[in-house]
């Protein structure tokens, strides 16, 4: 069966084939024998072309030949440049690329074996090339044949692709001047796309919404300056419907449910484009609710309503497991999901709040904080006893703090490190508001900030006990100080830039005086010697930047320590390094220089001017700056001097949430880029929510009215807003907390952008593996045509298996005796005929597009046929390791699957109330009907006033109710608010004892009378 594995192998390979990534060795040839060749794909005019080749055959003769590409835009268009990433070769589907080149000299290099696969290359010079262009190397040995493309230029693009458009600019390399092209055009699958001349800057912004779906075609973008082909990196990627994000809110009533309980939801989902928000109307989503073992509970299908929103409930059993459980949404190929839980729950009778009088606190002074402890009725819990508990653990401001990449970081690292210790215990007892007052003497620690948390075990007389915590940070000083350098390492004489940032402790940048020390460290006979180089002082400026520049004058390690002091006189430190050493730059090509974007606030409201300050300490005199998002907004060329460029902008709406300023430029073959993420705040979308109940307090059983008032940020009415309104008991958010993040924050937080930023230099460098030659590698000479007249011989072929394969049909035949070049289907079945050939030697060749095995060579004379039957399994090994790694690709199908006509009733079951009349005639009131959650309605609709009235039965329990409002527009305007109502009663009896007891033992009951009504008092 190991031709059927074979050939469903290269099947896979054929779909693959456009995306070449490297050599796998297959395990039949741990050691084959074959030579690879490598290099740096680009280099200056002028330069030395220096190539590895690792030889495994066991000849040491090499010949080599150089092709330039006379026909450059021809051979760029056919090969897509893509083909210079992986194993090179110069097939094409209907020919070769040979037939663009042309000859520039040969010459011969003895190889010797390296005995590793991997390792142990030979380096060989294939001189210099004056005249840019693309060039080809051949090598010839041991029967086998390889080549490798070179590209020759001093030119560089740079590419920044967004969803709709793409913007690329063409720089002289070393000295970083942006180029006027002629044309830039961009390919896809060798077809032209879209072609554009560029503005008066240089800069081509070309818009993609036209061009359709380019999905996974290979791509590439070339430009034309001063008669001269630049052409981008083999990797731009286009995706499936690009420029729209969808973006979702999904909640539910309440956090927790036990087992057996009816679980309401709502979700709301908006798509954002071009910085507008849209609405997936009439749009189905499929619903899954799975539990923590992914085992599906619950599926429907929903359609999205006029306001974007879906919502429904389910009903779980008491068969249900405990834990959390999973909503899967997924609309329009996009999948969002939410939480909830299912937990066997008491819910506690009061609660227990812990404050401290301050935000922040320094190491020394005295913490005060209060207990505050109350039923959920409304009244204190007097007389309890109290005990908190003193943890803390280190408080120290995160290694990412001052970069420019700290809006990335700070959703994944928190400010803290390390587990809370035990520092003491404090005990006390409630007075008669329920409430305790205590201090803590946080110690004089000079070394760390800590984070403090007193966590408050409360006990009532019936000895329950609920408990409640508070944390609070105490720092050294009220000052931060980061350090960093613009590189890790430089030579002797140059010049490195330091980058100090200061902060308040409320992370606010403030300006401020510091100092500078710097030390160098070197080792001598394994001993570390250390002396200060440098004692200097600098400012910050109102932003909290300063910049220091410092030139080492010889090797060694040096360490960089900034410093200032806080109000309270405390030091604050931060330390950062680089290394200084003579030699080339064997980390990187060029010198690594990161540029600064600093922008007068970290966030803006839609209408504001921008004004933003671009630093760089490098001699580049000009680049490129782009306002963008997951699309460019704009770009602009700017001139710097003396390393400063000022730039400034208006924002607008479709700025919304944030935004990136970039900026990009090259200096001596590097890419020199930095981004700052700005915010956007849109006032206009946050909406004014008002909660009023009819009154403050109600009995059980009593009719709770509101009114949710809905106003813009001007204060007027907004009408047509949805709304969700429910009512949960205010004990169930003390067993689970409401996590849901808030409908504003859902649609308006701050989001991850992204563009595809490349350089011409990135991934283009040349690779090549050999294959068996053929006749056509040793004679293919384009100026000769005579061998190449129309004959009158013909070739039969038929391969063989042991087994016929239909996927066969899948690959080619290619023929040839060096300048006659066809190809045609292959076939087990049939023979497949080569007619109107000369008399001659010819390769008969697997092909599959570039990649080509030959087989077996075979001599026709004039005027007849040879008919062969060639069998696969002597070469199925060698050719499975030649075609390994190219060809191992697969292709993931996707299958849609969708419901017509699909029509669900969208309705609100209401909450059963068992009181259903009035019970104040009768004597005696029995509270019995009690419930978690009374009321839900996710679809109320404000009135032309901005307003809407819900009312609904209370249950018999004495709690606090709290009513959650969140409200969504058509126009993505949102906002929400939370009420509490009090359930009770005007005279109230508990017992109170112990929880637990022996049989046998005699108990007391202590009745406790708690009186809520002004009346009552009056009539005690």
């Amino acid at each position: 069966m190991l031709n059927k594995r074979f050939f469903s192998f290269l099947l896979a390979g054929a779909i693959a084939i456009s995306a070449f990534a490297g050599f796998t060795v297959s395990l039949n040839n741990a050691n084959p024998t074959i030579f690879r060749m490598a290099a740096n794909g680009q280099v200056k005019p002028g330069d030395t072309v220096n190539f590895s080749i690792v030889n495994n055959t066991e000849d040491e003769n090499f010949q080599f030949t150089i092709y330039r590409v006379a026909k450059e835009q021809e051979f760029i268009t056919e090969y897509l440049a893509a083909r210079t990433y992986g194993r090179f070769d110069i097939w094409k589907k209907d020919g070769t690329y040979l037939q663009f080149c042309e000859k520039v000299k040969e010459f011969s290099k003895i190889v010797t074996p390296s005995g590793s696969y991997y390792y142990e290359p030979t380096i060989l010079s294939a001189g210099t090339f004056d005249k840019p262009g693309i060039y080809i190397i051949k090598a010839i040995s041991a029967g086998k044949v390889a080549y490798l493309p070179i590209y020759i230029s001093e030119k560089m693009m740079i590419m920044k692709k967004g969803d709709k458009n793409l913007l690329s600019f063409v720089t002289n390399a070393k000295t970083g001047e942006i180029l006027m092209p002629e044309v830039t055009t961009l390919y896809a699958d060798g077809k032209t796309v879209s072609s554009k001349s560029p503005n008066s800057e240089g800069l081509t912004l070309m818009d993609l919404s036209a061009v359709g779906n380019l999905g996974n075609k290979s791509s590439l973008i070339t430009s034309i300056v001063a008669g001269e082909l630049v052409y981008s990196d083999p990797y731009i990627f286009f995706g499936e419907d690009e420029g729209k994000r969808y973006i979702s809110s999904i909640y539910t009533n309440q956090p927790v449910y036990r087992p057996g309980a009816t679980v309401s939801y709502k979700g709301i989902i908006r798509f954002r484009e071009d910085g507008e928000m849209g609405i997936p109307t009439g749009s189905l989503v499929e619903i899954k609710i799975n539990d923590m073992s992914g085992n599906e509970v619950y599926k429907e299908n929903l359609k999205i309503d006029e306001f974007g929103s879906f919502y429904s409930s389910f009903s779980t059993n008491k068969g249900f497991k405990p834990g959390s459980y999973y909503i899967h949404a997924t609309c329009n190929g996009n999948y969002f999901y939410s939480t909830f839980t299912l937990e066997e729950y008491k819910k506690p009778e009061y609660k227990v709040v812990v404050s401290t009088a301050k935000e922040a606190y320094f190491n020394g002074e005295e913490i005060k904080g209060v207990v505050q402890s109350d039923y959920y009725f409304g009244q204190p819990v007097a007389g309890a006893s109290v005990k908190v508990r003193v943890l803390r653990k280190p408080y120290r401001i995160p290694w990412w703090f001052g970069s420019d990449y700290a809006w990335y970081y700070r959703s994944w690292y928190s400010f803290d490190y390390g587990n809370y210790e035990y520092i003491k215990e404090l005990k006390g007892t409630l007075n008669s508001e329920g409430s305790w007052a205590f201090t803590f003497n946080a110690p004089d620690d000079s070394t760390s900030g800590y984070t403090y948390m007193f966590e408050a075990n409360v006990t009532d007389a019936a000895l329950r006990e609920i408990k409640g915590s508070t944390s609070v940070n105490s720092s050294v000083t009220d000052f931060i100080v980061t350090a960093s350098c613009d590189k890790y390492y430089v030579n002797p004489g140059e010049e490195i830039s330091i980058t100090a940032k200061t902060y308040d402790n409320a992370l606010v940048p403030v300006g401020k005086d510091v100092s500078i020390l710097i030390n160098k460290s070197t080792y001598i006979n394994g001993m570390q010697i250390s002396e200060t180089v440098l004692k200097d002082e600098f400012k910050t400026n109102e932003k909290g930047l300063g910049f220091y520049s410092f030139k080492p004058s010889s090797e060694g390690w040096y360490n960089v320590t900034i410093m200032g002091r806080g109000s309270n006189g405390r030091l604050a430190v931060d330390q950062t390094s680089f290394y200084c050493f003579t030699g080339g730059s064997w980390y990187g090509s060029g010198e690594s220089r990161e540029a600064q974007i600093i922008t007068d606030k970290e966030a803006y409201i839609a209408g504001d001017t921008v004004k933003a300050l671009i630093y760089l300490p490098s001699k580049l005199n000009q680049g490129v700056v782009t306002i963008e998002q997951n699309s460019i907004i704009s770009a602009s060329k700017i001139a710097l001097k003396d390393g400063f460029a000022e730039y400034s902008f208006v924002t607008g709406k479709n700025f919304y949430p944030s935004f990136n300023i970039t900026f990009s430029g090259t200096l001596n073959s590097t890419f020199i880029y930095a981004a700052k993420k700005v915010g956007v705040i849109n006032e206009d979308a946050r909406l004014n929510v008002k909660i009023s109940p009819s009154k403050d307090k109600y009995k059980p059983g009593e009719e709770a009215e509101y009114v949710v008032k809905v106003t813009d940020n001007n204060g007027k009415p907004v009408k047509n807003a949805q709304l969700s309104f429910g009512s949960v008991d205010e004990s169930i958010y003390a067993i689970k907390a409401d996590n849901s993040t808030p409908v504003y924050e859902s649609f308006y937080k701050d989001e991850y952008y992204y563009t595809q930023n490349n350089t011409s230099l990135d991934g283009k460098y040349g690779q090549a593996i050999s294959r068996p030659i053929t006749l056509f590698d040793q004679k293919y000479d384009p100026s000769d045509k005579s061998s190449a007249t129309t004959g009158t011989s013909k070739i039969e072929i038929k391969f063989k298996l042991k087994e016929d394969d239909e996927k066969i049909e899948e690959l080619e035949i290619l023929t040839t005796n060096g300048s006659v070049l066809k190809r045609d289907k292959a076939s087990v079945k049939t023979f497949t005929s080569f007619s109107n050939l000369p008399e001659g030697e010819y390769d008969i060749c697997l092909a599959l597009y570039n990649a080509v095995y030959p087989l077996k060579r075979i001599y026709v004379e004039k005027g007849k046929t040879v008919a062969e039957e060639i069998s696969l399994e002597p070469f199925i090994d060698d050719i499975e390791f030649y075609f390994s790694g190219n060809l191992a690709g697969v292709m993931d199908g996707m299958t849609k699957s969708s419901v017509d006509n699909l029509s669900i009733e969208e309705k609100v079951t209401p909450v059963p109330n068992s009181r259903v009349e009035d019970k104040k005639d009768q004597e005696v009131d029995v509270r019995e009907n009690f419930v978690d959650a009374p009321y839900w309605n996710p679809a109320i609709v404000t009135d032309g006033s901005g307003e809407a009235e819900i009312s609904f039965l209370l249950p018999d329990n004495l709690t606090s109710w709290r009513s959650t409002v969140k409200v969504i527009t058509k126009e993505t305007f949102a906002g929400e608010s939370i009420n509490n109502v009090f359930a009770t009663k005007d005279l109230l009896i508990r017992t109170e004892t112990t929880r637990f007891f022996k049989e046998g033992i005699q108990l007391w009951l202590l009745p406790i009378f708690i009186i809520i009504s002004t009346l009552m008092q009056k009539q005690k």
